[in-house]
C-alpha cells in the first residue's frame, strides 16, 4: 500500500493537485491549453509571425506552472510528427504525379 501511496504523490501522478482546482482555474487552464495548441499549430505551420513565438512561450510557461509539462511535450512532438508525415505524404503524391 505504501508504494501505491507514493506513486500518487509522484510528479507524474499528483492527484492531490486536483483538490486545488476551482472553476476559474479550470477555465484558465482550458483557455491556456487551447491557445497553446493554436500557437503550436501556427508556429509549426510557418506563419512567420514573431509575436506567435512570445505567445507560445507564455502559454508553455503557464501550463508548466500547472504541472502539465509532459502533456505539453507529448502534444508538441505529436504535432511535429504529424506535420512531417503530411509533408512526406504530399511529396510522395507529387512524385507519383510527375
Amino acid at each position: 500500500m505504501a508504494a501505491a501511496e507514493g506513486s500518487l504523490a509522484s510528479p507524474m501522478c499528483n492527484l492531490a493537485i486536483l483538490d486545488s482546482l476551482n472553476k476559474n482555474s479550470v477555465g484558465e487552464m482550458t483557455d491556456s491549453w487551447n491557445a497553446f495548441c493554436l500557437a503550436t499549430e501556427n508556429l509549426l505551420g510557418g506563419g512567420g509571425e514573431l509575436s506567435l513565438d512570445s505567445d507560445f512561450v507564455s502559454h508553455v510557461r503557464n501550463l508548466c506552472s500547472r504541472g502539465l509539462e509532459s502533456l505539453i511535450v507529448e502534444h508538441f512532438l505529436c504535432s511535429v510528427e504529424l506535420i512531417s508525415f503530411v509533408s512526406l505524404r504530399v511529396e510522395l503524391d507529387l512524385y507519383y504525379l510527375i
